[in-house]
């Protein structure tokens, strides 16, 4: 298994500690699912691949789970838990803990997550925002026990201050949070939305994003409007699509386009276009 932190489970539970304890058989149908997990949404492709790996090779890890008066809580392990119950599994093997806090259950499950699977940024933003509101950690402390610097939990809590637009497009994996980051740096909203289009049609990298929103701080001190870099972009487009000298005059609301040319062969092939 890739290790995705400096930390895993092993540093709240630790393999030597799993070992000891005893590996039991529970009824799937007894497990009720952590109140926990950070995770919304489940790609159904990769539920049904890991059915059918369970299916020829069986469990290899034991989920995590806490006894209760008549059924047990997951902590970690939901996805295989799924996954034995696409492929008929009665029963599931587990390591059963007792004793755990909230605190350190919201732990496991959150390292679980991040380990197993890639969470989208917004899902680890609320799982990190969890365990400071719910349970006093300060930023250091969560970076620590998930084993993230803290600048990147401050990053991911960032997050949760975006525009619903860009959380939108991030929760379906359609940026990055290094894109989200770098469209952040552009303030005017119009701009902003723009380019976001851009980053989704044509696959911008977080270096071109953050080009743009580089050259859109150094313009606001600026006497030209920062909507002359929207069309100042439209008009490297059209100089690209038409093979000639092209300029916008105007703003948003009204101007011209003026399309240059220096031979009646060129006057014919921009027409060309228009027909």
């Amino acid at each position: 298994m890739k290790k995705v932190l400096g930390k895993g489970i092993s540093a709240l539970i630790p393999e030597e500690e799993m070992r000891k304890e005893e590996i039991v058989f529970i009824p799937v149908d007894r497990i009720k699912f952590s109140p926990h997990q950070v995770r919304k949404k489940f790609d159904e492709k990769l539920i049904k691949e890991l059915s059918d790996s369970i299916k020829e090779k069986g469990i290899i890890q034991p989920v995590v789970v806490e006894r209760k008066d008549d059924f047990f809580e997951l902590i970690a392990g939901e996805r295989r838990v799924r996954a034995a119950k696409l492929a008929g599994m009665k029963e599931i093997p587990a390591v059963v803990k007792q004793s755990l806090s909230e605190r350190e259950k919201a732990e496991i499950s959150l390292i679980e997550n991040l380990q197993r699977e890639n969470l989208n940024p917004y899902e680890v933003a609320l799982g990190l925002k969890k365990l400071i509101d719910e349970f006093g950690l300060t930023q250091d402390e969560v970076a620590r026990r998930v084993g993230k610097s803290r600048s990147s939990v401050a990053n991911f809590l960032r997050i949760l201050t975006y525009p619903e637009y860009i959380v939108e497009v991030l929760k379906s994996g359609e940026i990055t949070e290094g894109h989200a980051r770098a469209l952040m740096m552009i303030k005017d909203e119009r701009l902003r939305r723009y380019v976001l289009r851009r980053i989704i049609k044509e696959k911008l990298s977080v270096r071109e994003v953050e080009e743009i929103g580089r050259s859109s701080v150094k313009e606001k001190g600026k006497r030209r409007k920062k909507e002359d870099i929207f069309l100042k972009d439209i008009e490297k487009k059209l100089q690209k699509k038409f093979g000639t000298k092209v300029e916008i005059k105007g703003n948003y609301k009204r101007g011209k386009i003026v399309f240059h040319y220096f031979s009646e062969e060129e006057l014919n092939r921009i027409l060309e276009f228009f027909k």
